[in-house]
């Protein structure tokens, strides 16, 4: 009866786009406008200077950041956002 449907998250993978900033990057549900989004979130990224599509799964390696969070984000809110880490931040490593 469900067997098109995949059998665990981890074996879910989901077309995006990755809008890049100047310092900050927003990862998007391919198929959800940018006009859809809140305000805000266009507001922090700024001027777009790139875009690329790709696919995105819990396993995708992601340095610091959580795949499976991401992959939650992506699922219920249809878009991520990643921040530059301020030197502040960095140096506290």
């Amino acid at each position: 009866m469900f067997a098109d449907r995949p059998r665990f998250l981890s074996d879910v993978a989901l077309d995006v786009t990755l809008y890049r900033g100047s310092r900050r990057a927003l990862l998007v549900r391919t198929g959800l406008a940018l006009e859809s989004l809140p305000p805000h979130v266009l507001t922090w990224l700024g001027g777009i200077e790139s875009s690329e599509t790709s696919r995105f799964s819990e396993t995708t390696s992601m340095i610091g950041i959580s795949a499976p969070a991401v992959m939650y984000d992506l699922l219920i809110h249809g878009f991520f956002l990643i921040d530059e880490p301020s030197a502040a931040e960095a140096g506290r490593k």
